[in-house]
């Protein structure tokens, strides 16, 4: 649990400055982001 606990707390992380960097740019309301996290659907 620790482990994706801490994958949990690093991909906010990481997603915030994305965010916070497509901010900068003037058409950033006009922006829209995809995330998507998988694991290559090796699990059933």
């Amino acid at each position: 649990m620790e482990v994706f606990s801490a994958y949990a707390a690093e991909t906010d992380y990481e997603i915030g400055r994305l965010i916070d960097a497509v901010k900068r740019f003037p058409t950033a309301y006009n922006t829209m982001i995809i995330c998507i996290i998988g694991d290559n659907g090796a699990s059933p």
